[in-house]
């Protein structure tokens, strides 16, 4: 059965002004012209939708993967900022407890301060009281008593001196 796919110019200017009055053969041969256009247009339709399926679905093999690694790196960086705020604390204690220990210290100077104060202005006093008497001594009277004792202690001496060892 040969098919003849060009209609005839009286078909033609009847397809434009009504499908009613072409005969069944110009109608079915109609048909077929349409169907394959669907056709061939539902096969282009296919092939872009299984392009455009294929393209996501590479795109999501490609996407799924850096997706996955961008969140592992981001609880990676949380957990790293995590234990940084956590010593970052632990810091903090120690400098709290250092600054605590400083304060002892700072404490400790204070009251030796205080003592090396205290000491000093009683030595101070001491000394004082020293000097004064120090000032008070009559040396001439001191010297004068030093030849008394010169003078009473040297017969004595020869005394000793000359008797047997």
């Amino acid at each position: 059965m040969a098919e003849n796919t060009t209609p005839a110019p009286e078909v033609k200017k009847a397809k434009k002004n009504d499908l009613a009055s072409m005969s069944d053969h110009d109608l079915l041969v109609e048909l077929v012209k349409s169907q394959r256009k669907t056709e061939t247009k539902t096969n282009i339709l296919a092939l872009i939708l299984m392009v455009f399926v294929l393209l996501v679905t590479l795109g999501l093999c490609i996407i799924i993967p850096k997706v996955v690694l961008t969140v592992d790196n981001i609880n990676n960086t949380i957990m790293g900022i995590d234990q940084a705020v956590s010593d970052f604390s632990g810091g903090i204690a120690d400098i709290q407890v250092a600054l605590g220990d400083a304060q002892g210290s700072i404490d400790g100077i204070d009251e030796m301060v205080g003592n090396v104060n205290k000491l000093v202005v009683e030595n101070t006093e001491n000394a004082s009281t020293a000097i004064d008497n120090l000032s008070n001594v009559d040396y001439d009277t001191l010297n004068k008593s030093i030849k008394d004792l010169y003078d009473i202690v040297e017969p004595l001496a020869q005394f000793f001196n000359k008797l047997p060892h």
